[in-house]
Formats: C-alpha cells, sequence, structure tokens
C-alpha cells in the first residue's frame, strides 16, 4: 500500500509541474460581424501579447484572416501576409503571393520558419499586388464603434481605421527566455531606414505638393512645391510624400 500511494503522489506530483500551454490564437476582433474595410494598400493590425496574458520572447507561427470578397468591380485577388516589427516599418517576413477565389474566406497560413519576437509588439499586415488602394480582397470588420489597433495605408504613413477592428488572428507560443534561434525583432523601435535629410528646410523638386506626417502617422504640415521651413515643428523624426514616390523619406529635424 505504501509503494502505491507513494507512486501516486509521484504521478500527481509530475502531473501538477506540467507548464501551461502558452500558444494560442490573438486578436482585437470581438467575434460580432460588422462592415468590411477596403482601404488601403495595405491592411494591418498591431498586436501586443501582454495583452493576452504572454510574455516575450515569443515566436509568430500562423496567422488568420477573414476575407470578403465578391462586392464591386474590381477583381484583383492577388495578395501577400506580412508580418512587422513594432515600428511598424521593418518588415521581417513575408509570404508568398496568394489569392482569394471568392466568397467570404477564411485563410489559415502557417509559416515555414516562424518568426521570434524578444520583446514588445508586432504588426501583421495584407499587403495587395494592385496600386488601387481599393483592390480586393476586403478583409471583415467587427462592431467595435472605436478600434484601436487596425490600420491601413502603409509603413511609415499607417492611418486608423474607423469602421471596426480587423479580423486578423496571430497564433504565438512562448519561448524559453535561454531559446535558440535568431531574435528577429527586440525593442526599442528602430528608425525606417528611408532616405533621410536633416535639418529644418525641405525642398520638393516637381510641381506636385507633399504631406508631412510625424512618426505615429498624424498630418504634420502639407508642403508645397519648392521650399518648405520647417522650423515650426519640434525636433523628431518625420515621413513625407509626394504624389510621385510610393514610399515615404524621412526628415529628421535635430534638437
Amino acid at each position: 500500500m505504501k509503494c502505491v500511494c507513494v507512486s501516486l503522489a509521484l504521478i500527481s506530483g509530475l502531473a501538477a509541474a506540467q507548464p501551461a500551454d502558452t500558444s494560442r490564437w490573438i486578436s482585437y476582433y470581438n467575434g460580432a460581424d460588422g462592415w468590411f474595410a477596403f482601404q488601403g494598400p495595405q491592411r494591418a493590425m498591431t498586436l501586443n501579447p501582454s495583452d493576452f496574458g504572454l510574455s516575450s520572447p515569443l515566436q509568430v507561427e500562423s496567422l488568420k484572416i477573414w476575407f470578403y470578397w465578391g462586392m464591386g468591380s474590381l477583381t484583383d485577388t492577388v495578395y501577400t501576409f506580412r508580418i512587422y516589427a513594432g515600428d511598424g516599418s521593418t518588415l521581417l517576413w513575408e509570404s508568398e503571393s496568394l489569392a482569394v477565389t471568392g466568397g467570404q474566406y477564411w485563410k489559415t497560413y502557417g509559416l515555414s520558419s516562424p518568426v521570434r519576437i524578444d520583446s514588445g509588439g508586432f504588426y501583421i499586415a495584407t499587403a495587395h499586388r494592385s496600386v488601387n488602394p481599393y483592390a480586393h480582397p476586403y478583409v471583415n470588420v467587427d462592431t467595435n464603434s472605436t478600434p484601436t489597433h487596425s490600420l491601413y495605408g502603409q509603413p511609415g504613413a499607417w492611418q486608423p481605421d474607423n469602421v471596426g477592428e480587423f479580423c486578423f488572428f496571430a497564433f504565438v507560443r512562448e519561448l524559453p527566455p535561454t531559446g535558440t534561434g535568431e531574435a528577429r525583432w527586440s525593442g526599442p523601435a528602430p528608425e525606417p531606414p528611408k532616405l533621410a535629410t536633416i535639418g529644418c528646410f525641405l525642398r520638393l523638386s516637381g510641381s506636385s505638393p507633399g504631406l508631412l506626417r510625424d512618426a505615429n502617422g498624424r498630418k504634420a504640415m502639407t508642403l508645397a512645391p519648392g521650399g518648405n521651413a520647417l522650423s515650426s515643428l519640434p525636433p523628431g523624426v518625420y515621413f513625407y510624400t509626394t504624389a510621385g514616390p510610393r514610399s515615404p523619406n524621412k526628415v529628421v529635424i535635430p534638437r
């Protein structure tokens, strides 16, 4: 009897010592279907694992998105999945070209090489082949009237979506603190590797106006063709776009 009791106690102790499952799907989508998002050219969701009780380091293993396709006159359905670092600009991973086949459509994609996140949050996004920002596939959103994690635009110029939280999910898994593997992202946020202009004066070539935004994507000022004095702006990192370039250029106003 004593041997049996000791054996049961050992088995019970081993069972209690098993680590909790620290892998799960995370999303800010509330599960209630709302409208759909069609802005672009990219749509993204910021994800902070600590909001879901998860700790770094961790790795992103799969992505899942609910597309809506089949409405409107546009027919381009080719897109890629992307994962950006917590700065919203550093591209950590991109899938091959994929396509939505029609109807309301769940797409789950497993990464062949998981992306490791050593600290902080990250972005998941879809980028469309078409340069038209309203290209398919659309993305389902929830009924949240004040979304705070869903964005559209492009790195360096993300805009908050005001329709609802996108139906974007990421499957993540916690890693041991001493785990092996390349650290793909660890804060603080690096600056995007764009063209940099240092100073308080910016000259736009050509006849097109431009738009200057701060590091959070907020509009700082409208730029006129030719010379623009930036001395009224506080020091920091800004990004400007014109009708010509498709990616923002960086401006650093020194302290």
